[in-house]
């Protein structure tokens, strides 16, 4: 499950294909994203994403998957362990954002805009000129320490988001995250379910010390795997690594759940 603006070419550009035999994987959009649609009247909160993805399981008639979340997808599979622990078997999440901090808010505070009514005029006018603008800085940023894969806006899916309604969803996403995020993080310590956690220490856009670290004490038996000068996209940059880290937590999901 992807992070914020991202869409599932993160996980299908840089993963699949890596596993081998004996993997059932599914990468989907989140409502607004990539070729998603998001509802009409749908809030974008992490509980309403969360129950999203556990329907979305219970559609598929899939077994109580692993569930591996980047960034925001982090947070939102955090949300599906802590309020449908049934539904899963795991989480594995890749530099997720787990906790509240005005540093976030001051990262995406163009990002950040209440009102509906405005989102979606800023979404047909400015956003997306200002978005093809400010592309590769903010890729640059994204991407830090290291390099912007050169075939990212096409293979990695990276045109998808300079569309008006992807910028409404990711206004809507940056602003709900305020709403939930806090009360997610208070029930952290009951989830019982095999979960673990990949962090680069270099990340400039979630920040380990932070938002890493801190939940070995607060998931129990908690698989933290911190990653020397690695920054916020290890999926495009250590896929291999990235794919070792998701088998040892399937392992232990799948055989708890046996």
């Amino acid at each position: 499950m992807h992070g914020l603006g991202a869409q599932l070419h993160h996980f299908r550009r840089t993963l699949f294909g890596r596993f081998g035999p004996g993997y059932h994987l599914i990468a989907l959009d989140r409502p607004g994203s990539g070729y998603s649609v998001r509802a009409r009247g749908a809030t974008g909160r992490l509980s309403e994403q969360a129950d999203i993805l556990r329907r979305f399981i219970e559609e598929l008639r899939l077994e109580r998957p692993l569930i591996v979340g980047h960034s925001l997808g982090g947070a939102i599979a955090l949300a599906l362990a802590a309020g449908h622990p049934t539904a899963i078997s795991g989480i594995a999440l890749l530099s997720p954002l787990t906790h509240l901090e005005a540093r976030i808010r001051e990262r995406f505070d163009l990002l950040y805009v209440p009102s509906g009514l405005l989102r979606r005029v800023l979404a047909h006018t400015v956003a997306v000129p200002l978005s093809l603008r400010y592309a590769q800085p903010t890729l640059r940023f994204i991407f830090a320490p290291q390099a912007v894969p050169a075939d990212y806006m096409v293979a990695g899916g990276g045109w998808l988001g300079l569309r008006p309604s992807h910028y409404f969803a990711i206004s809507t996403d940056v602003v709900a995250v305020e709403q939930d995020l806090g009360e997610i993080e208070r029930r952290y310590r009951d989830i019982a379910l095999p979960a673990g956690i990949l962090f680069g220490t270099d990340d400039r856009v979630i920040g380990e010390a932070v938002h890493g670290e801190p939940m070995l004490d607060k998931i129990g038996g908690l698989d933290f795997e911190r990653v020397e000068g690695l920054g916020h996209m290890p999926q495009f940059v250590e896929p291999e690594r990235v794919v070792a880290f998701i088998k040892r937590i399937a392992a232990r999901a799948f055989a708890n759940a046996q």
